[in-house]
């Protein structure tokens, strides 16, 4: 959001400055302040005006400088056709407010609105209808009457409050197949050598099919030599037996370019296993995440592993259902509450779009602005520019479009939609 306009109370001052570069300030024009008295602080932006004695005028915006004493200048209007006026070395500036300022403050005022509507309806659990003519919604998702369910593309509804896209399944690659049983050593660790893993695949899960349930340590190990390795992922399953099971690790693991990476387990009893493999195995006990174990290597019985790998976040298509207008809308805009689970910018991997004959014929996608970051976390308070939709095919059906790409999951956690 802009800040709130900065103002001096009888500011004015005079300036030698010739040209259209920085001002240089002098003294406090007669029955005036100078801006340090009138309480001016350094760094900050004001709106202030210029006339010239030549007769030229300019209204912007400055960053004042206590050193110096200095005021940049970014022009808003001038009678100079909007450019810095030429100045002559002769003139006066003083501290004002632009129409701009008041535009910018009531643009300000609506989105705090907007997040309080939606802040509302979260707590309501249901869309709130706003304005005279019922021309404005807030929706936090909890119930989901205005969500076209069915006409939109890889939706999660999963969780109450929020609309995300789907998780694709991935690939899964099992390494080998059970021919028999392997009892490892009491504390024991078991590597199967014979299937490395591919440089460049994001590994999510890891599993072990066993027979009967109990308790295990899933691994990741990189080979270091014959006799070292590194454990850079260990997680715990508590696996139900009866085949294979899978643990999903806290936080993927992209298999590196260089060096040899392998998959093994720690198990207390009895597992299922694979004959006649290149293993290794560590004899520390159920070793953790640590650099340089040392190992031994043979051919032997090898647990019967697999991993789930390259899921991505799918690309979704969420809508709105067409909502009642009193007339055909000529300008919309929205205001959304969007999470940022992954990295994410608005406008590049998620973007809106409008209608307002219930989806049939739709707008370009609008411009989104990211205002602020609300605390505690990466909830995004998204405003668009409102757009012109007077040249759309007529209708009395207003309907909101919100599109994710480039398979990054970030969640619509309510929504402000307006029209006139």
């Amino acid at each position: 959001m802009t800040a709130l306009v900065n103002l001096l109370d009888l500011a004015r001052m005079t300036t030698a400055t010739t040209g259209t570069g920085t001002l240089t300030l002098g003294s406090a024009v007669s029955g005036y302040l100078t801006f340090a008295q009138a309480g001016a602080v350094d760094g900050k932006t004001y709106t202030y005006g210029i006339f010239d004695s030549a007769g030229a005028s300019e209204i912007g915006r400055g960053v004042y400088t206590s050193s110096g004493t200095t005021l940049s200048r970014s022009v808003l209007r001038s009678t100079n056709s909007n450019s810095p006026i030429s100045l002559s070395g002769t003139a006066e500036v003083f501290i004002t407010a632009a129409a701009e300022d008041f535009s910018e403050f009531r643009n300000d005022i609506e989105l705090v609105l907007a997040e309080v509507e939606m802040r509302l309806a979260d707590i309501d659990n249901v869309a709130e209808f706003l304005g005279s003519t019922g021309n404005r919604v807030a929706d936090s998702f909890d119930a989901l009457t205005f969500v076209d369910t069915v006409g939109s593309t890889n939706l999660d509804t999963g969780t109450a409050g929020l609309l995300k896209p789907t998780i694709g399944s991935g690939s899964t690659q099992t390494l080998q197949t059970v021919n028999g049983t392997v009892n490892p050593s009491p504390g024991q660790i078991l590597v199967d050598r014979s299937v490395a893993l591919t440089p460049g695949d994001v590994i999510n899960k890891i599993g072990a099919s066993l027979s009967s349930g109990q308790t295990i340590t899933l691994k990741i190990v990189k080979r270091n030599s014959s006799v070292n390795y590194d454990i850079v992922v260990s997680q715990s399953l508590v696996h139900p037996g009866g085949g294979f099971a899978d643990v999903t690790l806290s936080s993927p693991f992209t298999v590196p370019g260089s060096g040899s990476y392998y998959v093994g387990l720690y198990a207390a009893t009895t597992i299922s296993g694979a004959t006649g493999q290149a293993r290794g195995f560590g004899s520390g006990g159920d070793t953790g995440v640590s650099s340089s174990v040392t190992f031994g290597e043979d051919t032997g019985t090898v647990p019967v592993l697999r991993v789930v790998k390259n899921i991505t976040t799918n690309n979704a298509t969420i809508k709105s259902t067409g909502l009642t207008a009193a007339s055909a809308p000529t300008t919309m805009k929205v205001v959304a509450l969007v999470n940022h689970v992954d990295s994410a910018t608005a406008g590049t991997d998620y973007k809106f779009k409008v209608s307002r004959d219930a989806g049939s014929h739709l707008s370009a996608y609008l411009s989104l602005n990211d205002r602020v970051t609300l605390p505690g976390g990466n909830l995004h308070l998204i405003e668009s520019d409102p757009i012109d939709i007077s040249g759309l095919t007529t209708g009395t059906s207003p309907l909101w479009q919100f599109e994710t790409l480039n398979n990054k999951m970030v969640e619509l956690q309510g929504l402000y939609f307006y029209w006139t």
